[in-house]
């Protein structure tokens, strides 16, 4: 502590060091500090010496005297506030003072004769211009004027100065509410903000938010409102954030709340991160600068320094590690000293940290960079495939596959090599490939390619499209060609029909190639249920198999939102049309959430509201947010005072 209060020394403006009062200096004498005139008034026997601003005191802390050891003294040297207090501040003609006893700080206030104002008994004291707000370990509030005469107790969590000084704004879960002089309540706590204004105070109501389900509507007022679970609620109050089971309070208030699982969310208190599960009950206290949640697992950072913790909060990882990379195969990668390892689940480092860079597991396997050399070890750090200069692409459970110049190369654990060549080689499903000009290839686990197997698209009778040169056709599975190669692109056949684009144009074409709708657009898709959506001159419409239109290309956007329903927009507004091309909601709306057919809500100018397939009102346009949880069925609508 004596540190504490030399940094403080320290730190002290050039002024303070030799401050005068009446002719009075201080002055440094084998690092300690005493008080002088033309001769010393004290000796030097002060750790530090600060000057009361305004009067002829300082406060001072005495050498060697322990953690309670500062006091105050006359500009004359004599002590009137013994030195008996861990720390002493001035306010307004007062002192608030601190004694630290068994690793606990207490505060009280005294006069500057050393008469109690009040008791050395509160956690925090604060000093409002005509008030004292003492906060005891409990976190009760006791509400007292400035001589230290009892007012009330106040039921808040804090309070503040209002912009009338005979008032105290009272905080409660975030909602403020006014209190005056004697104490008594003037608003409750339940406003967003509250002020005085032309001799009349002003309030700010926060937004009623309403959840709805079936039976039930559960009624709030809050900034913001989240769903978590089934029946929980994240509310968000003047940037304070706790969690409600809609009948009690669950957690405190933090800065915010962030579910990252079905029961576990990251909190924020400042700038600092915990973690709380679905009952509010803190699992880790937010004193980390960083702090994510993936696969079950919390990764957490301090000093720059990254742990791991499990979903109860304790901490696996035994050391701290420049890095922590996400678990598979049941290890971690981790980095120290500018190396990789691994450790396991319980925290023993498993693999020890002599890696170049991060790897990860599969399969058992994992691809190291050793000293700038490639290699593949097992889950214990055993090599199964010794580092070597050429680069290794990938593995399976039997082979990998390593790059050599142009040249790829497959071989088995035994280190036989198996097959080579030019064209890339891949694992998929630990089957063995090789790419080349858009062919795929199996080659067998003997290294003998088996020619023709494509990877392409199928259409009519699981015909294929086929590129030669610049141009498309069909053929089928035995290479039999269907359709010349003349078209400059081509779609799968659906419904019997193919797109095909010639000179910059798209139509389609049946399976005998005959042009069923002529190369007059820009774009064209598939057909699905007998309607395809084509553009034309930037434009989108709807067709049908004979060419004839059910929505002619004269809308800006075009989507299928279901049940033979068609979301448009045209002019900047959106509406609804059928497949049949039947108006069912006027393009008028800024934007349309379509969540069933009795449930489509719309919004214009910020508002929103309603209706149902028909068109008809369900809920008037009169709200600033309204939304659907679809797990949950529950309907949420939010409306500003």
């Amino acid at each position: 502590m004596f540190y504490k209060w030399l940094l403080f020394a320290c730190l002290l403006p050039i002024s303070l060091l030799g401050q005068t009062t009446e002719g009075v200096q201080i002055y440094l004498e084998n690092k300690l500090w005493g008080l002088e005139n033309t001769k010393p008034i004290t000796p030097a026997v002060y750790d530090t010496l600060i000057r009361v601003d305004g009067c002829n005191l300082f406060i001072a802390k005495k050498h060697g005297k322990g953690f309670n050891s500062t006091g105050v003294i006359t500009s004359k040297g004599k002590i009137i506030i013994p030195f008996n207090y861990w720390q002493i501040t001035p306010s307004a003609n007062v002192f608030i003072v601190s004694k630290w006893e068994d690793n606990l700080v207490t505060y009280g206030v005294i006069n500057q004769s050393n008469n109690t104002i009040l008791p050395i008994r509160y956690e925090q004291i604060s000093n409002f211009s005509n008030f004292w707000v003492g906060k005891l370990f409990s976190g009760e509030l006791q509400l007292f004027n400035f001589k230290g005469a009892f007012i009330k107790q106040v039921n808040a969590d804090s309070i503040s100065v209002s912009n009338n000084t005979q008032y105290l704004l009272i905080h409660k879960r975030g909602k403020v509410g006014l209190i005056g002089s004697n104490g008594n309540e003037i608003f409750a706590p339940n406003y967003k903000k509250i002020g005085k204004k032309e001799n009349r105070w002003e309030v700010e109501k926060f937004a009623t938010w309403q959840i709805v389900n079936n039976k039930d509507t559960l009624a709030l007022q809050a900034d913001t409102v989240k769903l978590w679970g089934n029946n929980h609620l994240i509310v968000g109050i003047n940037n304070n954030s706790y969690l409600t089971n809609n009948t009690k309070l669950l957690s405190k208030s933090y800065k915010s709340i962030n579910a990252v699982s079905p029961t576990l969310a990251i909190v924020k208190s400042e700038l600092l991160s915990g973690a709380i599960n679905i009952e509010g009950e803190e699992l880790m206290a937010p004193t980390f600068g960083q702090m994510y949640y993936a696969k079950g697992y919390f990764y957490t950072q301090k000093n720059n320094k990254w742990s791991v913790y499990d979903s109860l909060g304790k901490k696996r990882s035994v050391f701290n590690y420049d890095s922590i990379g996400l678990i598979a195969n049941g290890l971690f990668p981790i980095k120290r000293n500018g190396k990789w390892g691994f450790m396991n689940r319980e925290g023993k480092e498993v693999i020890h940290c002599i890696y170049d860079i991060e790897a990860n597991f599969s399969k058992g396997k994992a691809i190291i960079q050793y000293f700038g050399s490639t290699g593949i070890i097992d889950l214990s750090g055993r090599w199964v495939v010794k580092p070597k200069a050429e680069k290794i692409t990938d593995y399976s459970s039997n082979f990998y596959i390593f790059k050599k110049g142009n040249l790829y190369y497959l071989k088995n654990y035994d280190n036989e090599l198996i097959y080579f060549t030019s064209n890339k080689l891949v694992f998929r499903n630990e089957t063995i490939y090789q790419i080349k000009d858009g062919y795929t290839n199996r080659v067998t686990s003997l290294g003998t390619l088996v020619a023709n197997t494509r990877t392409v698209t199928k259409g009519s009778q699981w015909w294929q499209i086929i590129k030669i040169g610049a141009k498309y056709g069909f053929e089928d599975l035995q290479g039999v060609l269907k359709i010349t190669y003349r078209y400059d692109s081509l779609l799968p056949f659906s419904e019997g029909l193919a797109g095909f684009k010639l000179r910059g144009k798209w139509g389609y074409i049946n399976e005998d190639e005959i042009i069923q709708i002529q190369p007059l657009y820009d774009e064209v898709n598939k057909f699905k249920n007998g309607i395809a959506l084509v553009s034309q001159n930037g434009n989108k419409g709807l067709v049908k198999p004979n060419g004839t239109f059910i929505l002619k290309p004269k809308f800006d956007q075009l989507s299928f939102i279901g049940n033979n329903l068609w979301l448009v927009k045209e002019n900047g507004l959106v509406g609804i049309y059928d497949a049949s091309g039947k108006v069912i909601i006027q393009s008028k709306f800024d934007r349309i959430n379509y969540v069933n057919s009795d449930l489509i809500i719309v919004i214009r100018n910020g508002k929103f509201g309603v209706v149902d397939s028909t068109g008809k009102s369900v809920i008037p346009r009169i709200y600033d947010y309204i939304g659907f949880d679809t797990k949950l069925k529950l309907l949420i609508l939010k409306q500003a005072i």
